[in-house]
C-alpha cells in the first residue's frame, strides 16, 4: 500500500544567476509495506483553475539543472524504503549564468518504480502512485525583488446585517502585479460609527505572477516566531451591536491603495415581529365595526 509523506510540501526559493542551491526534502513511508521508489522533477505552468498546476505544456529550462546530492542516490535511481522508514533527500540545482530574471515552477516527485512494482505482482492489476513537493523558483539579481499587488473584486455580504443571524463575510482577490511570486500581507480594519472596532489579518498566501487569489484570514500567534494558524474565511461572527460599520481593506505592499465598504447592522429578527404585530393590530382596529 502506497502511503508516503513529503516534507515540506512546498518550497519558495529566490536564486541569483550562477547560484547552486540545496533543498532538503524528507520522505516517510507510513505504510506497513516495503516500497521501491524513484524520483523525478517536472516543470509546470499555472493551470486555468487556481492552485492546479498544468504539466502538459511546460517546457524544460536548460538553464536550470536538478540533481540529488545524496552520496548513495541519483535523481531517477530506484531506492528502497522500509515500513515506517524516513529518508532525507538533498535536492540540488544549478542556475546558469547569465539567466534572465523570471519565475519557474517545478514539482519534485517520489513515485513507485514501475519496473519493480509490476515485476513483483505480475498477475495483479497495479495502480502506480506518486506524491510531489512543489518548488517555486524565482531567478533574480536581488534577494528582495520589488513587489506590487492590488485588491480586486472587493465586497461585503450582507450589506444589511441582522445582529444575531449569520456572519458578515469579506471577499476580495489579491492580484500579483510584480514580476515574481510573493506572499502578500495586509488587514481588514473594521470601524463602528467611525470608531475602531476590530481588525482581521490577511493570510500570507503565495500568489504567482499574473495570478489572482481569493483572500483568507487567520489569527496571528501570540509568539511571532510560531507559524500562523490555519487560514479561514474572512468573517465577522454574530452577535453584533447595531450601527454603521466600515471595512477598510489594505495590502502592506500597497499601503496607499485602501478600499472601504460599509454595511449596516440592526436587530431585524426583533424589529420584524414587532412590525408584524403592530400592523395586525392596526388592521384589526380598522376592521372593527363602529357601534
Amino acid at each position: 500500500m502506497f502511503n508516503l509523506t513529503l516534507s515540506p510540501n512546498q518550497a519558495e526559493i529566490i536564486a541569483k544567476p550562477g547560484a547552486t542551491i540545496s533543498h532538503l526534502i524528507t520522505v516517510t513511508n507510513n505504510s506497513g509495506d516495503t516500497l521501491f521508489l524513484t524520483t523525478s522533477v517536472k516543470p509546470w505552468l499555472p493551470g486555468p483553475t487556481p492552485g492546479q498546476p498544468d504539466f502538459r505544456l511546460a517546457p524544460n529550462n536548460p538553464d536550470i539543472i536538478f540533481f540529488l546530492n545524496n552520496p548513495d542516490l541519483k535523481l531517477g535511481q530506484t531506492f528502497q524504503l522500509a515500513p515506517r522508514q524516513t529518508k532525507q533527500l538533498t535536492l540540488g540545482f544549478n542556475v546558469a549564468s547569465p539567466s534572465p530574471p523570471k519565475d519557474f515552477y517545478y514539482t519534485f516527485f517520489v513515485s513507485q518504480d514501475p519496473a519493480v512494482t509490476l515485476n513483483s505482482t505480475p498477475n495483479q492489476s497495479v495502480s502506480l502512485a506518486q506524491i510531489g513537493s512543489n518548488i517555486l523558483l524565482s531567478v533574480s539579481d536581488t534577494q528582495y525583488p520589488k513587489l506590487e499587488a492590488k485588491l480586486t473584486e472587493i465586497s461585503v455580504t450582507p450589506l444589511f446585517k441582522d445582529s444575531f443571524l449569520t456572519p458578515v463575510t469579506f471577499n476580495a482577490k489579491m492580484a500579483n502585479l510584480s514580476n515574481h511570486f510573493s506572499r502578500f500581507t495586509g488587514n481588514i480594519a473594521i470601524s463602528k460609527n467611525n470608531k475602531p472596532f476590530t481588525s482581521l489579518q490577511l493570510y500570507p498566501d503565495t500568489v504567482l505572477v499574473g495570478e489572482h487569489r481569493p483572500i483568507r484570514c487567520f489569527v496571528p500567534p501570540a509568539n511571532p516566531s510560531l507559524p500562523p494558524s490555519s487560514p479561514t474565511g474572512c468573517q465577522l461572527p454574530p452577535p453584533l451591536w447595531p450601527g454603521f460599520y466600515t471595512a477598510t481593506f489594505t495590502l502592506d505592499q500597497s499601503p496607499n491603495s485602501s478600499f472601504s465598504r460599509t454595511f449596516f447592522v440592526a436587530p431585524y429578527t426583533l424589529i420584524l415581529p414587532l412590525l408584524i404585530i403592530i400592523t395586525l393590530i392596526f388592521l384589526l382596529r380598522r376592521q372593527k365595526p363602529k357601534v
